[in-house]
């Protein structure tokens, strides 16, 4: 029981984690988009935006992914 409480623990903050990058990539990209970070966050979101980028458009380079997966993955709302 401990094992599947500690093994839900680590899966609870890889989303958080997941989470919080996929706002700081939106942030960045939207204030500075020449950051030397930038790269390295898309190498990690983008496998996960990426289905959603198929399906929604982009208004006026606006994109919607990344705030509809972190809305998705917040139990809080």
């Amino acid at each position: 029981m401990l094992f599947v409480a500690s093994l839900l623990t680590v899966i609870t903050w890889s989303l958080n984690l997941i989470s919080l990058m996929m706002i700081l990539i939106a942030l960045l990209s939207w204030l500075n988009p020449q950051s030397q970070a930038v790269p390295h966050l898309y190498q990690i979101t983008t496998p996960l935006l990426d289905p959603l980028w198929r399906v929604l458009p982009q208004l006026d380079g606006i994109g919607l992914s990344p705030i509809l997966r972190c809305s998705r993955s917040c139990r809080r709302c």
